[in-house]
């Protein structure tokens, strides 16, 4: 277990997954935000600490300091720190963060954490301690296997509701299995960077506001603010996000389906740099909505996902098949997260395929 711990560049502790130890730490941490303060080129900064039992990782990014203490034969995610770092960025903006240490060098950041952001820093640093989140480890989405020409008609269908005021734009499933995603072509130089979606995943799975009885709620229309650091870290994009049933049996009368097992819901993603769209993006949702929901080969290909079976040896427990060009992948079936993603001779990653 990797045990990661954020305290600010005065030294004031922020968070720790490990709670239990902190104490055990304070005084290597001290040190380091003594080396941070005296040391005059970043040149000399040292990144890491190695005996015969840890490997202490550390990464310094203005006002926060990130630390991962780690057995000294755990795969480590090079990126994990970085990851915290952005998490922390999206709930208020880099200025915003900025404003407050410069007036407030010793301040208190924890006031500004609430119960769900603690909840989303447990999860993703559990993520990271047991390398089970394959959207952090590939730096890349997982999609939905549907036939080629039925995603072109979701893209076309979804592409011809766009307006000016819409930046971005995905469809995916509850667990985030990509279906489609929309770019303003307006706006053709900003992208989406796979590490903001990272976090937005995230913010959605951890949080409770999302979920009632631990089930994504369906019948209400989300909006928020959320800054992508990537993207832009000195502002917010608000988000409208909405989660559709798909195990209806209205929907399966509709189409000649028998229920299924699947659980999972259609998610909805809509992204603007303009506060007041929420009524303009809830109209382009519902319009979307429908015309995933009443077209029968549509909801078919959502609701009953194509089967993903390739010619791999027996002796692979599971693989995993990415896209360098599109940063997205699809698993083998019997991928899960029980086990990890560098689990030794039983994954096989295969890549630049066409």
């Amino acid at each position: 277990m990797i045990n990661y711990i954020i305290i600010s560049s005065s030294g004031k502790p922020i968070y720790a997954f490990d709670n239990n130890n902190i104490i055990v730490y304070s005084a290597i941490i001290q040190s380091i935000v003594s080396y941070f303060t005296y040391s005059t080129s970043p040149n000399q900064l040292i990144n890491s600490i190695k005996n015969n039992n840890s490997f202490i990782q550390f990464a310094h990014y203005n006002p926060f300091i990130l630390i991962s203490i780690s057995p000294i034969n755990h795969h480590h995610n090079p990126s994990s720190l970085s990851i915290l770092y952005n998490y922390l960025i999206s709930l208020l903006s880099k200025p915003y963060i900025d404003k407050i240490f410069d007036k407030y060098p010793n301040f208190d950041f924890t006031k500004l954490l609430s119960n769900s952001d603690i909840l989303t820093l447990n999860s993703i640093c559990h993520d990271l301690s047991l390398n089970n989140n394959a959207i952090f480890n590939y730096n890349s989405l997982q999609t939905l296997p549907i036939n080629y020409k039925i995603r072109s008609k979701i893209n076309s269908k979804f592409n011809s509701l766009s307006t000016s005021n819409l930046l971005f734009g995905l469809i995916t499933t509850s667990n985030f299995k990509l279906i489609s995603i929309l770019k303003n072509i307006q706006n053709s130089n900003h992208n989406l960077h796979i590490s903001d979606l990272s976090i937005l995943f995230k913010i959605i799975s951890s949080s409770n506001n999302f979920k009632l009885n631990s089930q994504y709620i369906t019948n209400e229309t989300f909006w928020l603010p959320i800054c992508l650091p990537k993207f832009n870290s000195n502002g917010h994009l608000y988000t409208l996000i909405q989660f559709v049933e798909l195990n209806d049996s209205r929907y399966q009368q509709l189409h000649n389906l028998s229920p299924n097992n699947n659980t999972d819901k259609l998610l909805i993603i809509l992204m603007s740099p303009f506060k007041d769209s929420f009524n303009e993006l809830k109209k382009i949702s519902n319009n979307l909505i429908k015309s995933l929901l009443f077209n029968k080969k549509i909801f078919n290909s959502i609701y009953n996902p194509l089967s993903i079976n390739l010619p791999i040896p027996s002796s692979i427990i599971s693989y995993t098949i990415k896209n360098t060009s599109l940063l997205q992948f699809i698993e083998s079936p019997s991928n899960s997260s029980s086990f990890p993603l560098n689990f030794e001779n039983s994954t096989i990653i295969i890549e630049n395929y066409s």
